[in-house]
């Protein structure tokens, strides 16, 4: 069963809820967002420091906060919603996207946790973008 245009119109709604809930770092907590990181996407991206065994088609967090993609902030606040984490990332307070069953065991987040690790991307974007 296919997503038709009345779920995304439902999705592009929440979506921009999701962006207005997670702002830039307001009360994110990078040392949480950190732990989140290092649990559930170091199973696929490298991150700076001791989390050094990621998959190859999964590029390392380093890699995508120093993107010269004029969109990377968007890209890691809507993740979730980006393949492949559809299929396995779940946001509790969001509708899940794709029914098929995941390839992963899946992990849930709530939007505070999207808050906690932006406020950790940041960091890791104030430390490597020049």
């Amino acid at each position: 069963m296919g997503i038709g245009a009345r779920h995304v119109a439902i999705m592009a709604g929440l979506l921009a809820l999701a962006g207005a809930a997670t702002p830039a770092v307001a009360g994110g907590n990078a040392e949480h967002g950190y732990k989140l990181a290092a649990a559930d996407c170091a199973r696929c991206h490298v991150l700076p420091g001791e989390h050094n065994m990621g998959l190859d088609m999964a590029p390392s967090f380093k890699i995508m906060v120093t993107s010269k993609l004029p969109d990377w902030r968007k890209r890691f606040k809507t993740f979730y919603d980006l393949r492949p984490h559809p299929n396995f990332a779940r946001i509790r307070e969001l509708p899940q996207t794709l029914e098929s069953p995941p390839v992963v065991h899946p992990f849930e987040l709530t939007l505070k946790d999207l808050d906690d690790l932006m406020a950790y991307v940041d960091e890791l974007a104030a430390k490597y973008r020049k």
